[in-house]
This record gives structure tokens, sequence and C-alpha cells, in this order.
């Protein structure tokens, strides 16, 4: 204890070991589960004498995880962005990113924020991007039903927009009125 207690006030991203004989066992999965509430980080049951390679490497991806995170980069479809600010979609996904990135600290915090998104009930997909572990950036992909870009046409045009011919339909039409008033 006192030792997680030094290295949490010394800032640094680490994680316990939990030497046993048969880390697998149930016992030893419920300790680290205990051990993990109690101390706030990662604990993984091994057995130090009978490490492989790909152990090892999982402990050094999980210390990875460990690090702060400095910046998290929402990546939406390129037609939110074009949206007013005022929008009730874009101040829905701004609202609940904003929500969930206050808690975040670290890295292995990230699924918070994918899960709080795909609650969201216009989104399909949130998943962790790609992570720059050095610089603490992170990006999430984020993906929207697909029905919700027509809507979203058909709310801000009053046009009834439902498919991509749809769409050309009606700017074949609007082009054509365009040329006849130039």
């Amino acid at each position: 204890e006192r030792v997680v207690n030094e290295l949490k006030q010394a800032n640094k991203p680490f994680i316990v070991l939990l030497n046993c004989m048969y880390p697998n066992s149930n016992e030893a999965r419920e300790l680290a589960n205990q051990m993990s509430n109690k101390y706030g980080v990662g604990v993984i049951p091994v057995n130090c004498l009978d490490m492989d390679e790909d152990e090892i490497k999982n402990i050094i991806g999980q210390v990875l995880y460990e690090f702060p995170l400095k910046e998290i980069n929402i990546n939406l479809p390129e037609w939110i962005t074009a949206l007013k600010g005022d929008h009730w979609l874009k101040k829905e996904l701004i609202q609940t990113v904003k929500q969930s990135a206050e808690r975040i600290c670290k890295i292995r915090e990230l699924s918070n924020l994918s899960d709080c998104l795909c609650n969201q009930e216009n989104v399909t997909v949130a998943r962790l991007g790609e992570v720059n572990f050095g610089s603490g950036v992170a990006n999430v992909e984020v993906t929207l039903n697909n029905d919700l870009f027509y809507q979203i046409l058909t709310e801000t045009t009053g046009l009834d927009i439902c498919s991509d011919g749809n769409l050309m339909t009606c700017l074949v039409e609007l082009a054509e009125i365009k040329k006849k008033y130039d």
C-alpha cells in the first residue's frame, strides 16, 4: 500500500504484478480484482518464474495504458462540422464528449468515453483509433446512424431527401432553377 501511494504521488504510470503460483485460478483473479478496486490501479496475476514473451508484452501494453491522456481527438463524419453550433445533434454529441472527458485522466479510461458515445441513440460505433502513448494523444472514431444524414438534410432544407439518388435529383433540379435565374 505504501509503494502504491508513493508511485501515485510521483505521478508515474504503473501497474501491480500479483506474483502467484496459479495466475489463471479464480482465487488469483479475485484477489487481483480486489486489489485493483482497493488501490485504483491495474493488477495482473502472473507467475514470474513461468512468464513467456507474450506475457511480458501484455504487461508492457498494460503499463502503456496507464500513461496520462493529454488530448482526445473525436473524429466525426465531416458533415457534422458543417452544422451550426446550436444544432440539436451537434450539441448532443459535444455535451456527451464533454461530460465523459471530464473524468478521463489515463489512456485506459478512454473506453468510458467510447461506451458513453455508443449509448447515444444516434451513434452506431465509437471506437478507439490511433493512440500516441508518448504524447498522450488519442483518436476516437465515431460512426453515426446512416439514415441520420438524410434526416438532417430533410430537416435543414425542407426537401424530402431519403437516399443518394434522391439527393442527386434534388441537386440537379436546384441547378436547373439556378440556371433560369442567372
